[in-house]
């Protein structure tokens, strides 16, 4: 273990992401200290006032000053400096503009992003969450010259895999006594307090994991109109968590989620309608869908967009 802890810096527009990626990392203190940017220009403030660092993870398309930008100035500024590149974005085209600039290593994030994953063993293209954590994780510390212990790498897996994420909204944690606080509202017909106590059933972090308990609540919920409430039902329909699995029953709420206007249902249903996932494969209706989640400021929705235009 080095007696100098090096610096490295993660440069993303979208925050939920980089959150997550750098709450991740952080198991790796007693290694690396951790800097975060929303854009290039942050980034170079960092690196300014840093003077000395050792290795930049950055994404492509941000504002203010995008990743070619930013891999423009370390190639002309310091050359030496390895660059990983994650990037929602990627074509044969860019991984040719990159390789040119001289990025160290090239990935691509999980297209359901951000690092979305749907319980355990369900997870899409093109890796799970804790595949690219680590394998971020090994790019970096190739970049930086260290070899660090396998347990840490398994650690990282337990704390990723004890999370339950769905498309794009990781579970806000929830204390005991809260949890029986949202109970007793649920119990009194609290449709937001049935969708929390489905939660957290669902998440088994507060409570102990209960599918059945989770499909109870979110049902209840959802015929009172709550759409969040809708999408997981619908989830649990369609992957048959829960319940007997009935994959048009599952269709059909994270449908109505998504025509109420919930936004992460309707970036649910693109990523249906893009990868014929209990749909024909629609690709005018996945974006028509991405559309309508981008327009509410659903930041996944935004890049996809970028990608299939």
């Amino acid at each position: 273990m080095p007696t100098h802890l090096k610096e490295i810096i993660i440069v993303d527009d979208d925050e939920e992401f980089l959150t997550i990626i750098a709450d991740a990392l952080s198991i790796y203190k007693n290694y690396f200290n951790i800097h975060t940017a929303v854009n290039g220009k942050e980034a170079l403030n960092i690196l300014h006032t840093l003077r000395v660092f050792n290795l930049v993870v950055t994404d492509l398309n941000m504002p203010l000053m995008d990743g070619f930008e930013l891999l423009a100035y370390m190639k002309r500024n310091c050359p030496q400096i390895p660059v990983v590149l994650i990037t929602a974005s990627g074509t044969p085209k860019i991984e040719k503009i990159v390789k040119d600039i001289g990025v160290f290593r090239y990935m691509e994030k999980p297209i359901d992003h951000p690092l979305t994953r749907l319980l355990k063993e369900r997870c899409y293209s093109p890796m799970l969450t804790n595949v690219f954590i680590n394998e971020l994780a090994l790019h970096i510390f190739k970049g930086l010259g260290i070899n660090p212990k396998k347990t840490d790498f398994t650690q990282v897996n337990l704390e990723i895999s004890s999370d339950q994420i769905i498309r794009g909204r990781k579970m806000a944690p929830v204390s005991n006594i809260t949890f029986y606080r949202f109970k007793k509202s649920a119990v009194k017909g609290n449709a937001d307090a049935q969708f929390q106590i489905g939660v957290e059933y669902f998440a088994g972090k507060v409570i102990k994991k209960n599918d059945s308990e989770a499909m109870k609540w979110f049902k209840t919920a959802a015929e009172q109109g709550h759409a969040e409430a809708k999408l997981y039902l619908g989830h649990m329909y369609l992957r048959g968590d829960g319940v007997k699995k009935d994959v048009r029953e599952g269709v059909k709420w994270i449908k109505r989620a998504a025509e109420q206007g919930n936004k992460d249902a309707q970036f649910y249903l693109g990523h249906m309608y893009l990868s014929a996932d209990g749909v024909d494969k629609d690709e005018s209706e996945a974006v028509k869908w991405f559309k309508k989640a981008a327009e509410q400021g659903h930041t996944g929705s935004q890049e996809i967009i970028k990608n299939l235009q």
